[in-house]
């Protein structure tokens, strides 16, 4: 199901209104092949006026951008929409960003005001707005807001709709370096023992067997598994670049996994994914809202007694980062979890060998293999 589909559209408020409603939350006319975003599904009568405006512009060859110091909050922040749906019909964004970006821009016109002018927005509007944030929110999700509230400004500047840039002030700046220290410091870690991968896997059904094996194995998340296609099952290597930032990577399979993939690859054709949920679908949506990978190990953790609060499935990649670490070999390491390398190194690196490659893979093998429980003596 895509985002698209899984969001119910309002209707028209009456048969002749000429503008349709977008899947993007907002009310769309398409005007010689270009769609214009309008105004936001809650407000028709405002879209429409809006669109009013656009098109009277349009019609005499002006540019339907407001001009300095007519911009509001409404305006900018549905212009920034726009452009992030247009890089998500052409791929460069996931839908599943876009839904964050679009539900931070909706919270932002809340608490600033739809029809508040951006050009008179100061310090102080931003430190009132930082008060507003929910206490219970971790540093990691109020760093990434104040991170896409400055972005959606910065977008208006870049793209000219604002003269000068915004002034935030001291206080709406991301949470600090010792905060965020702190506060890892008092959640759970995000390491299985190697004792407690061999319960969650010995208790796993035979999918769920190979998707812990190739997070072990090869530092894959879960949509790292959903991605993954039958076709990309070839002997003792995977060679798949990674889907959420398009780095290269490559990893040498555990025998135990090579056993399970081959096993699974058979069962399906070679053009299709590996892995669907028990209704076809792929294991997690472009949007993020369904992940059957987290659901599926939230219940096998909770069945084996490893449940700790904020540890899922993707602590498998902490796991084979901290152990392949071991090795000394960061480069291969970072090569297999398809990290990116934005060193002056990683520009004359022309290659990593495969042996330096099946070596942190084998040196993982080795620990899980090494804390596999003993049967007891009868």
């Amino acid at each position: 199901m895509t985002a698209a589909n899984s969001i119910k559209r309002p209707a028209k408020p009456y048969k002749e209104f000429p503008l349709y409603a977008h899947s993007r939350g907002y009310w769309c006319k398409t005007y010689q092949g270009k769609k214009y975003n309008c105004g936001p599904w809650d407000d028709p009568q405002a879209a429409l006026r809006r669109w009013e405006e656009i098109r009277n512009a349009l019609e005499v060859g002006n540019d339907p951008c407001p001009k300095s110091g007519s911009l509001n909050v409404d305006r900018l922040v549905n212009a920034f929409l726009d452009s992030k749906d247009l890089q998500v019909q052409a791929g460069d964004l996931s839908p599943a960003t876009f839904n964050q970006y679009r539900d931070v821009c909706r919270w932002l016109k809340e608490y600033l005001g739809s029809s508040r002018l951006v050009e008179s927005l100061g310090p102080a509007d931003f430190m009132k707005l930082r008060s507003c944030f929910d206490p219970a929110w971790g540093v990691s999700h109020v760093g990434n807001m104040i991170t896409i509230i400055r972005g959606v400004f910065k977008w208006g500047y870049d793209a000219t709709l604002l003269e000068k840039p915004i002034r935030y002030g001291s206080n709406f700046s991301k949470p600090s370096a010792k905060r965020r220290k702190l506060e890892r410091a008092s959640k759970p870690s995000k390491f299985f023992t190697a004792p407690e991968i061999w319960t969650l896997y010995q208790n796993s059904p035979r999918r769920e067997q190979a998707w812990i094996l190739l997070g072990l194995n090869c530092g894959y998340g879960n949509s790292d598994l959903s991605r993954l296609r039958v076709s990309d099952v070839q002997g003792e290597w995977l060679d798949v670049p990674r889907g959420k930032t398009g780095e290269d990577r490559k990893a040498w399979l555990f025998p135990e996994s090579r056993k399970l993939l081959t096993h699974f690859a058979a069962e399906r054709p070679a053009d299709e994914l590996l892995f669907l949920t028990k209704d076809g679908l792929p294991l997690v949506s472009n949007d993020g809202k369904r992940d059957a990978v987290a659901s599926s190990f939230k219940k096998l953790k909770a069945s084996c007694g490893c449940v700790r609060h904020g540890v899922g499935f993707y602590a498998l990649r902490h796991v084979f980062e901290t152990v392949a670490g071991e090795t000394s070999d960061q480069v291969a390491v970072n090569y297999v979890m398809g990290h990116s390398d934005n060193s002056m190194a990683a520009v004359y690196r022309e290659g990593i060998s495969d042996e330096r490659v099946k070596k942190v893979c084998s040196a993982v093998r080795d620990w899980f293999l090494a804390g596999k429980p003993r049967r007891k003596a009868k």
